[in-house]
């Protein structure tokens, strides 16, 4: 499975998140206060928690960790979204889920889709926000054979793929 990590840009001073309680967005000042940092591939949550941490060495030359960010190990506050489009909130022992998260993404995001073609026109990556700064995503796809056609195909494919993470 593929999770993508958000980091808040202050570390989280507020009260204690509970792993039994959903949190709301607004409470985190999602997504306004978070970094896309990273997408891991892992079995489980946990694991892609325990690969962005520094342990024995930066969490950032741990295997199936995809750098987009360089950061400071996951903590408190912090979201995680699942590969079916869920968020979830490192809280002071284990997960709760983000509730919200859809409607302050809406408010936050008003320009829509920004898009970035590779060099070589082979792949494209779309997300959700601006610049530097992507709120949701990146998705990325492959533009087979560099047409026109094709390209409007991964276009699709891609638009498709980060709208459906959005809405699960």
């Amino acid at each position: 499975m593929i999770f993508t990590i958000y980091h808040r840009k202050m570390m989280y001073a507020g009260s204690e998140i509970r792993g039994d309680q959903p949190i709301d967005a607004s409470q985190l000042g999602w997504p306004i206060e978070y970094h896309l940092v990273a997408r891991i591939k892992a079995k489980n949550i946990e694991e892609a928690y325990a690969k962005t941490q520094h342990i024995d060495n930066a969490w950032h030359d741990n295997p199936d960790v995809e750098t987009i960010r360089f950061s400071r190990s996951t903590s408190i506050g912090d979201v995680i979204q699942d590969e079916s489009g869920r968020f979830w909130v490192v809280a002071s022992f284990g997960f709760t889920e983000l509730d919200g998260h859809l409607e302050a993404l809406d408010q936050c995001a008003r320009g829509g889709i920004s898009l970035k073609i590779s060099e070589a026109c082979s792949q494209l990556t779309v997300w959700v926000g601006a610049g530097d700064n992507p709120l949701l995503g990146p998705v990325i796809q492959e533009i087979p054979g560099g047409r026109t056609s094709d390209f409007e195909a991964a276009l699709a494919m891609a638009c498709g793929r980060l709208l459906a993470s959005m809405i699960r």
